[in-house]
């Protein structure tokens, strides 16, 4: 992203569907936020995103001489 002019307005940001940011399955339009929302409020505050444990597992490659 970054900055462009829009209809003569700076825009710092984008607007986006909810299957775009991973939300929701639909495509229909603009993703509309609740307008009594707290500016800064955290976004998993807000939709409750699905939870997830990732495992990195380093290995250190080794030379076998038999």
């Amino acid at each position: 992203m970054k900055k462009a002019k829009i209809r003569g307005e700076d825009s710092f940001g984008m607007i986006c569907a909810e299957d775009e940011i991973g939300l929701g399955a639909s495509h229909d339009g603009i993703l509309v936020l609740d307008a009594a929302l707290v500016p800064g409020t955290p976004a998993a505050e807000v939709f409750n995103p699905y939870h997830d444990w990732v495992y990195e597992i380093g290995l250190t490659p080794t030379t076998w001489t038999l």
